[in-house]
């Protein structure tokens, strides 16, 4: 840190380095699983990687956690708002066409030269939520 800087500054950022690294040692030292898997389809939290089949698949940090999100309910679906309250940290309901565009996206990585589809889309009235079968 450079001076000058203010005492609960510092009590703040030592406080959540501690954090980071107790969080580091206890997810390097448990069981947890590092690796999510649906299908052929393969995230590595740690490294940030997907791959589908052992092909590695080129995510930006939004759309791994998109599709992080979406692992972690498969077969379940998921509304844009849930979405956006989960990856983008947010409510507002005005940036569902994001959500949108992050799927197209998405699934054209992911499905793209794949017969079987994961990413598919379920019709609820007006509205639609994507899911991610497990196969």
């Amino acid at each position: 840190m450079r001076e000058p800087f203010f005492a609960s500054e510092l009590a703040v950022r030592l406080g959540l380095s501690i954090r980071l690294r107790q969080a580091a040692s206890d997810l390097a030292g448990s069981n947890t699983a590092s690796v999510l898997r649906s299908g052929d389809l393969e995230l590595d939290l740690i490294r940030r990687r997907a791959a589908r089949l052992g092909k590695v698949i080129d995510l930006r940090p939004k759309e791994f956690l998109l599709l992080e999100y979406l692992v972690r309910n498969a077969n379940r679906p998921v509304t844009r708002t849930m979405i956006l309250e989960h990856v983008w940290n947010s409510s507002f309901e005005g940036l569902t066409n994001i959500v949108d565009v992050y799927i197209s996206a998405l699934r054209s990585k992911v499905d793209r030269d794949f017969p079987q589809k994961l990413i598919q889309t379920k019709r609820v009235g007006a509205s639609w939520s994507p899911i991610l079968h497990k196969l």
